[in-house]
């Protein structure tokens, strides 16, 4: 997934979130959004 961006939406919480995270972890540089702008600030700092 080196150099392929990624937007998640509904990055918050389950399914989008467990994404975000995978495809983080294998160097995609990845975008999120949510309903929830606290949750995406938590998202973020991991």
């Amino acid at each position: 997934m080196k150099d392929k961006i990624v937007l998640i939406t509904g990055a918050t919480n389950g399914i989008g979130k467990q994404t975000a995270l995978s495809l983080a972890k294998m160097n995609a540089q990845v975008f999120i959004t949510g309903r929830n702008q606290k949750a995406e600030q938590k998202q973020l700092m991991k």
